[in-house]
């Protein structure tokens, strides 16, 4: 399913989503230290891409996934929410 890891880690999730696009409360190098911990959590789990979504609204958020690197992959209608679906390439791990 698409969204298998989010669904694991909601508590991350939540604090991703939330806190990765409030400037006031988060500074980038936050921001980049949690997607970073997501990445390598991810690697871990020998996952091959790390997926998120936002509001399509929340253009911050958006800009701070595509300045980490994610690939916008598409624009959904989830109930009540239209959503940016965003994408991150797992690196293999190194051993």
């Amino acid at each position: 399913m698409w969204w298998r890891f989010a669904l694991r880690t909601r508590a991350f999730t939540f604090l991703a989503r939330h806190l990765s696009g409030r400037v006031s409360i988060c500074t980038s190098l936050c921001s980049s230290t949690l997607l970073t911990w997501a990445v390598e959590h991810a690697q871990t789990l020998s996952k091959r891409y790390l997926r998120l979504d936002c509001d399509a609204l929340r253009l911050r958020l958006r800009a701070v996934y595509e300045g980490f690197g994610f690939r916008h992959h598409t624009d959904r209608q989830v109930g009540a929410y239209f959503v940016s679906r965003y994408e991150y390439q797992i690196p293999p791990q190194v051993t």
